[in-house]
């Protein structure tokens, strides 16, 4: 396995039509990258940090390896404010268009049609971000913001409040026609039940981590999950 970590301000490959009037301003965002010994037919993986990681990306580094043992091209992506990643103007003015434009950016830059992976507030963004990016297939573990997975507590309201009204209110997200394969993860031993809802909500799949102290959970369960909901997929596509 061999790894990187780039801090860059990467160009805008996915535009919407009506963002060349309104574009996001660029930021350096910080990537992590990790890379199978060996070239293989699995998707590459995109993670995507919760606002509770510490240190953003860096925090996903033990699933960085996990992916590239298992052969996958994997990265880690810190959205604007978290991490290593700067947000140009004030960072309570964060919002969530923007963090989606980071993670469809980074989706974008790899070089098949990736898998993305979120925790916390990141599987609040890969939501939202799937009707933008055609994803291969998409893993949220104990989201927020979504219908019965309201963000707790108010710091983030306060501290981010264009951020944390739309986390509080939990509202659905706007989804593709066809998604991908979906599953929803979860650690939080309290929450099977919400989950549960939420993977028939989005006809979706569930699926138990185990976890402990809040550390990230074993992601071998997802990899498995990845080896038979998508089809072996030629090199280069």
């Amino acid at each position: 396995m061999s790894g990187e970590v780039t801090a860059r301000t990467a160009p805008t490959r996915v535009w919407q039509r009506w963002e060349w009037a309104r574009p996001v301003r660029p930021t350096t965002r910080q990537v992590l990258r990790a890379a199978p010994s060996t070239e293989t037919d699995a998707p590459p993986i995109l993670f995507v940090a919760d606002i509770h990681d510490p240190g953003g990306a860096a925090a996903l580094q033990a699933w960085l390896g996990a992916a590239a043992e298992a052969g996958h091209l994997a990265a880690a992506v810190s959205p604007r404010g978290l991490g290593a990643t700067v947000r140009p103007g004030p960072r309570f003015a964060v919002t969530r268009r923007e963090w989606v434009h980071d993670v469809v950016q980074e989706a974008a830059a790899l070089p098949r049609r990736a898998v993305l992976v979120g925790r916390g507030t990141g599987a609040w963004v890969v939501a939202h971000a799937l009707h933008r990016y055609p994803a291969a297939a998409a893993v949220l573990i104990d989201p927020v913001g979504l219908p019965g997975r309201r963000m707790p507590g108010l710091s983030v309201l306060l501290n981010r409040p264009r951020l944390g009204a739309t986390l509080l209110l939990g509202r659905d997200p706007r989804l593709p026609a066809v998604s991908p394969p979906l599953l929803f993860a979860s650690a939080d031993g309290g929450e099977h039940k919400a989950l549960s809802a939420l993977a028939v909500r989005y006809s979706a799949q569930s699926e138990w981590l185990s976890a402990a102290g809040g550390a990230l959970p074993d992601p071998a369960p997802i990899l498995a999950w990845l080896g038979t909901a998508l089809p072996a997929l030629p090199a280069g596509a």
